[in-house]
């Protein structure tokens, strides 16, 4: 697929190291890494060092999703909101939550930190401060790249990054 990339696309990323390898094996995914793509050939991420702009070219392989009903308006205003919180930490204990949560057989996630954020929780949440449609369960909070890959009615793979 060759289609130019638009600012809120969604970017998913495999990743093969020991930690991605965890992460797609815990969620069922092809998918270990979000971030979104905000222009300029540059995404923004939470990865081990918070909340950053990063080049998409730091990922040799990735997909991109684009929301079927969103406004550019509300694309943006997601992407405004994700900038707002650049320099962020990476929510460590949250995931740990989500982990005990899983083993618990858990519902809620009550290490959550709405100040740190985990990749694919970034995305979420700058989605839905613009009013953007995407099923997630607000009670359980557990979204991962895969959530993102599996809302086949929400989003649709435009472009295939090698």
């Amino acid at each position: 697929m060759d289609i130019k990339l638009k600012i809120g696309d969604v970017i998913l990323v495999p990743g093969h190291n020991w930690v991605s390898r965890t992460i797609k094996k815990l969620t069922h995914s092809k998918y270990s890494h979000a971030a979104c793509y905000i222009g300029n050939n540059q995404i923004i991420e939470s990865a081990a060092g918070g909340v950053q702009i990063s080049p998409l070219s730091k990922y040799p392989k990735w997909i991109a999703l684009r929301h079927k009903y969103a406004t550019r308006k509300q694309l943006k205003n997601a992407v405004a909101w994700m900038k707002l919180q650049e320099g962020s930490g990476y929510d460590y204990f949250g995931l740990l939550g989500i982990g005990l949560g899983m083993l618990l057989h858990s519902k809620g996630n009550v290490w959550d930190s709405k100040k740190r954020y985990w990749c694919s929780e970034l995305v979420a949440d700058g989605y839905l401060m613009a009013n953007i449609n995407i099923d997630v369960n607000m009670k359980t909070w557990k979204v991962s790249p895969q959530q993102f890959y599996a809302m086949k009615n929400l989003f649709e793979e435009v472009k295939n990054g090698k």
